[in-house]
């Protein structure tokens, strides 16, 4: 992924502009420019960036607008603020803007393309993470409907049953809610581990899983005497 990534470059020196586009471009990256904050914001509301170069002291809307804009319509664009500029109050401010992090200028090349390095590898390790997640949330939501379904056709039984039947559907009841806090404590589990990426999700047949949960249900029906 990081190597065909899309790269902003935000400078309004043209020669400096010029350069690192064509050292990144060079190095397989698709690459877009902007010689001005303005331009920069345009870029920005039409194209999600995988990474963005930003520098800071430029005329009319600075990097600092630039990299908050960022922020709130990209936050998962990697930013790295570029200035001839610098101090601790600027590095700070852009570390609390969001951004990855902070060079000057002058600053040699195989330092810059390093930290893009850097940077798209740990917009990769995020977007994994956010994919382990999200695949985790949405096994939650698929294996608790049929369970839900399942409790409900039981109450409804329940309610028209007398006696015994009554006592057993209850019995069952408690094995569907049983089983739904099961799973849904093997999938915060899951999610833990998508979170410190220290375990690899397996996809599994969701369908082959309800099929389960049904089977084992209608198993424990049969054996209680109910049809």
């Amino acid at each position: 992924m990081t190597s065909s990534a899309t790269v902003l470059i935000v400078d309004d020196e043209a020669g400096l502009r010029s350069s690192l586009a064509d050292a990144l471009t060079h190095q397989g990256y698709r690459v877009t420019t902007a010689d001005s904050g303005e331009t920069a914001l345009e870029r920005i509301a039409a194209q999600e960036f995988d990474l963005a170069l930003i520098d800071l002291r430029m005329p009319g809307i600075g990097g600092m607008k630039v990299l908050a804009a960022l922020r709130e319509q990209s936050p998962n664009t990697i930013a790295i603020v570029l200035t001839a500029y610098g101090s601790i109050e600027t590095a700070v401010e852009a570390l609390r803007q969001g951004a990855h992090d902070y060079l000057f200028k002058p600053c040699k090349l195989d330092k810059i393309q390093e930290t893009v390095r850097a940077g798209l590898l740990k917009r990769q390790q995020e977007m994994e993470k956010q994919n382990r997640i999200k695949f985790a949330s949405d096994v939650s939501h698929e294996l608790r409907n049929p369970l839900t379904a399942i409790g409900l056709h039981l109450q409804l039984l329940q309610s028209s049953l007398p006696g015994q039947q009554n006592d057993n559907l209850d019995v069952l009841r408690q094995e569907t809610a049983y089983m739904g806090n099961l799973i849904e404590g093997i999938l915060t589990v899951s999610r833990l581990n998508a979170d410190t990426g220290e375990a690899e999700l397996v996809p599994e047949d969701l369908n082959a899983v309800v099929e389960q949960v049904i089977a084992a249900q209608r198993a424990r029906a049969e054996v209680a005497g109910l049809e």
